[in-house]
């Protein structure tokens, strides 16, 4: 099987013959049959999930040869394949939606669609399908570098430009920048991991108060000061580079700076452009069933669907998670009460599921867990006793970790002990076949894993018995180097954030008392009413002032023959709205420095925040009332063109009535502008009823509109499978 997996002389794998296909049939059913003997030697009930480590992981390798085996038969050598990608077929589901509408959340860089799905079995799962992500780090960095390059009035100005990302990577090394931006530099680092540690560092991602005054920061954004400073760093001499040509770069660096961390991720990952995001969820899920923890995420699975075009659509199916979305929704932190940890029983459950997560994490290089990417369950005394973890796609990657990283964890508990015993490297590589990860990501798991073994048999892990957690005192779990952990951001971060929840409320409410948003169990990203979502739309509204992708200008609509007075306030209208970009969702914080200076410093909502936020509520007045307006110019322009044209409705205008292509595209902008203002307002849609301004008030009512459309996709699905009962035995999609 290595053999056909391996890239080939033309840098793929091999296809599959017939004489392959015969040969890794057999061979599957040799090592099936032995499966099934050992299992049933040790008991094992075909029907109920084995509890003993190496039984389920016996087991969970059968479910995989059987997936394997089901796509060899139905192999077909004139629609030939690899093996690989044959693997990751058998290992997700296809779903035909042709005759179905999706309902769909998130903003257009991460947008998700609900599904509900019933699998050949006739099991239920209710979820989101993440469309296919890859790592584009360097191509947008290098599409900005286009432009700065296309500003230039010089050949000097440009192979100056060109300069910047050798020259910054010689200086990462000559500096010994790694004290800074974490890990080693090295000389022939690939360039999408220069490009992220230059964000990281030109944004102040990485620099102290005094690195940020060093460089020239005076604020936490790029000034002009800095941008010299760092240009400078890289050995770039801007007196070469003509002032429109600076102007373009550090206009673009600026613009980069909203997926900065996204791309720090990717650096710390070493992951290239190309690379598949959306499937680490799925490998994630597999190597929690293998350590026997698949309750520890919300599971994920390879899925394709056929859209309503007939074209396949690549992806990631995710089911709900379960649990409270406390940083989603921050009013759900009145839930919790003063003492969070004070119950023993829920306490050593807690302690427990989140030293199992730390070591999942570590195996699968998992570098954006935080507390607030996990879910917890939290009883009505307010007791935290469960947690489950979310936004899993940004794991694995080729990168490299020192062994030291591993005593961070503190402890492991016996179970999780006995199982990463008990897995061989062969197991853990055969159990990630299939899982879209690159050779060089499984055998940097494989390593971690052998870092693990380590770790345990020579004791710099203490192994706690599963039923003693809650014996363990702060010092025994929190990284001795003054790092941070799990253990330490759970118990530092969450209690201030429920007193303060709890003082806005008058005391703790219980969690029965709350409403508690469905969205929550999809994750912090996902939401459409975030800051990101509400940004989203106002770049909707610029890209019609300007669309760098398209080509497209506003003012190309103007030719001589002139406009009208109304489509001349809807452009007005337009660019003002567009200009609510620049700082938008910016506030001024003061802080002291240790000589009890103030100093003022921008601040930056995280992209997932609720727009609901009472820090935010000033700019979010003043963006509803921009489109507002917009909405008003817009209907003005088209109430004016039916009248005039005698027109019965908008399409009847637009389909039968335009004089000229010159007035059509006037009427198709206008168009275009209402359909933005729609579906601004649809995310940003109010709650009803007699307590929906007190609900507001408390923030009780946001995503309502997402919430709604979950429940009747529920309701939905459960009338479906009613109907289509007899087709189980075929996957069916119910929306």
């Amino acid at each position: 099987m290595d053999e056909l997996s391996q890239a080939s002389d033309s840098g793929l794998p091999p296809v599959l013959t017939k004489e392959n296909v015969s040969e890794l049939q057999g061979l599957i059913a040799e090592a099936a049959q032995h499966g099934e003997k050992f299992l049933a030697a040790s008991g094992v009930d075909p029907d109920v999930e084995p509890q003993e480590p190496l039984p389920a992981a016996v087991n969970q390798i059968q479910n995989v040869l059987s997936r394997d085996y089901k796509a060899l038969s139905e192999y077909d050598v004139n629609e030939p394949t690899s093996l690989p990608q044959l693997q990751t077929d058998s290992r997700g589901l296809t779903i035909d939606l042709r005759n179905r509408r999706l309902n769909t959340i998130g903003n257009k860089t991460n947008q998700r669609h609900f599904l509900t799905v019933v699998d050949g079995l006739g099991r239920k799962r209710s979820g989101v399908f993440t469309k296919e992500k890859k790592v584009d780090v360097k191509a947008k960095f290098t599409e900005m570098m286009d432009r700065a390059k296309a500003a230039c009035t010089s050949d000097e100005a440009r192979a100056e430009l060109d300069k910047l990302v050798p020259e910054f990577r010689a200086a990462l090394v000559r500096q010994n920048i790694k004290k800074v931006l974490g890990g080693t530099v090295k000389a022939d680092e690939s360039d999408e991991v220069v490009i992220g540690m230059f964000l990281k560092m030109i944004h102040g991602a990485s620099l102290t108060q005094e690195q940020r005054n060093d460089f020239g920061f005076a604020e936490a954004d790029l000034t002009e000061e800095a941008f010299g400073n760092f240009m400078k760093f890289a050995k770039i001499d801007l007196t070469k580079v003509n002032p429109e040509a600076q102007i373009a770069l550090f206009n673009g660096l600026n613009d980069l700076s909203n997926d900065v961390a996204f791309q720090v991720l990717s650096a710390q990952q070493e992951l290239r452009d190309g690379d598949r995001l959306d499937s680490q969820n799925t490998a994630m899920s597999q190597i929690a069933g293998l350590l026997g923890s698949s309750s520890l995420l919300a599971k994920s699975q390879n899925m394709k669907f056929i859209d309503r075009d007939g074209k396949t659509v690549e992806g990631t199916f995710m089911d709900y998670a379960d649990g409270v979305d406390l940083v989603g929704d921050l009013n759900m932190f009145a839930t919790v009460a003063r003492e969070p940890f004070s119950n023993d029983e829920c306490r050593n459950s807690l302690y427990k599921q989140i030293a199992d997560l730390q070591v999942l994490d570590f195996l699968c290089l998992n570098s954006d867990r935080h507390y607030g990417n996990i879910v917890y369950k939290i009883n009505r005394e307010g007791q935290i006793y469960g947690i489950q973890g979310i936004d899993n796609d940004t794991a694995f990657g080729p990168a490299t970790v020192k062994y030291d990283s591993v005593k961070e964890l503190r402890v492991i508990s016996r179970s999780m002990a006995d199982r990463i015993n008990n897995i061989s490297p062969q197991m853990l590589r055969f159990s990630l076949r299939g899982s879209g990860l690159s050779k060089e990501e499984v055998d940097r798991t494989v390593d971690r894993l052998q870092m693990l073994t380590q770790a345990v048999n020579d004791k710099d892990l203490t192994v706690v018995e599963d039923e003693q957690f809650h014996e363990l005192m702060d010092e025994e779990i929190y990284p001795e180097n003054g790092g941070t952990n799990m253990f330490a951001q759970i118990k530092n971060e969450i209690p201030p954030m429920a007193k303060a929840a709890r003082k806005r409320f008058g005391g703790h409410v219980p969690i029965e008392n709350r409403d508690v948003p469905e969205y929550a169990n999809v994750s912090t990203t996902d939401r459409d009413y975030t800051v990101g979502g509400v940004r989203d739309s106002v770049k909707d509204v610029a890209d019609l002032v300007e669309n760098r992708e398209t080509g497209f200008k506003m003012d190309d609509l103007v030719t001589i023959r002139g406009k009208s007075g109304k489509f001349k306030k809807l452009m007005d209208q337009v660019r003002t709205t567009a200009r609510l970009q620049d700082g938008l969702f910016e506030s001024r914080k003061v802080y002291k420095d240790k000589n009890g200076n103030s100093y003022a410093s921008k601040w930056k909502a995280n992209d997932a925040m609720s727009i609901r936020e009472a820090a935010l509520q000033p700019t979010l007045f003043n963006v509803n009332n921009a489109f507002e307006e917009l909405g008003k110019r817009a209907d003005a322009y088209l109430a004016m063109k039916m009248k005039d044209r005698r027109a019965l409705s908008t399409e009847d205008l637009l389909e039968k009535k335009c004089k000229n292509p010159y007035e059509k595209s006037h009427v198709e902008f206008a168009l275009n502008v209402r359909r933005i203002v729609n579906e601004y307002k649809a995310k940003t849609a109010e709650a009803d009823g007699p307590d929906a301004e007190k609900k507001q008030h408390l923030m009780e009512q946001a995503d309502r509109t997402t919430v709604d459309e979950m429940r009747k996709a529920r309701e939905a699905a459960k009338k479906i499978q009613q109907e289509h009962a007899e087709q189980l035995q075929n996957p069916i999609l119910m929306n």
